[in-house]
């Protein structure tokens, strides 16, 4: 099979191609990538789901079928057509009404009526970033204006935006915002804190 569509590919480059296993797995899912596959379906596939995906292709210009078929190996093209700019707003409502509540990737994909492998690719491309990245720096985002309330403790604050360990919830605010919880709070009351000097 995968030689069968490596050759496919060169013969035909400007052709996309839509590939549908039984067993999806992660070294098949960046094969597909690399072989600039347009969309990689585990079954069951939902007839509804392979329509959509076989109607954008044809919506697409052949010109720009090879370039969209690899944005995540080409991360600097932006030239998406129009009707692919919002894909992923069902999965950004999604994140806003329930950022406190555990989000998977499949669960958002669904939510756009897209395969999970198609749905990681597109926003990448819409966002700039991958889901869970986005999803954390939203939950983030909501944390820091928890913790600008005065009296509300660091815990309450990491419990109810979506985090269940509050070590775990630290490193992450810290990768974001380059202080901890506790720094960030101190920082708001005055009190000083200063970016740890590079060892």
């Amino acid at each position: 099979m995968w030689n069968y569509i490596a050759q496919r590919r060169e013969a035909c480059p400007r052709s996309p191609v839509i590939l549908i296993t039984d067993s999806l797995t992660a070294d098949l899912a960046t094969w597909a990538l690399r072989q600039r596959v347009w969309n990689v379906f585990g079954q069951p596939v939902s007839s509804a789901q392979l329509v959509q995906c076989i109607e954008h292709c044809m919506k697409v210009d052949p010109d720009d079928l090879d370039r969209f078929a690899r944005p995540l190996l080409c991360p600097a093209s932006r030239n998406v057509p129009r009707e692919f700019e919002t894909k992923t707003a069902s999965a950004l409502e999604l994140i806003r009404k329930n950022y406190r509540e555990d989000i998977s990737l499949d669960a958002a994909a669904e939510s756009c009526g897209l395969s999970s492998f198609y749905f990681c690719r597109v926003f990448k491309r819409e966002h700039g970033e991958n889901f869970r990245d986005y999803l954390q720096r939203h939950r983030i985002e909501k944390a820091k204006d928890l913790l600008q309330r005065r009296g509300v403790s660091v815990a309450d604050v990491c419990f109810s935006v979506g985090f269940n360990d509050a070590s775990y919830f630290s490193r992450t605010f810290k990768l974001y915002v380059g202080m901890t919880p506790t720094e960030f709070v101190r920082s708001l009351s005055g009190g000083e804190w200063r970016p740890q000097q590079p060892a």
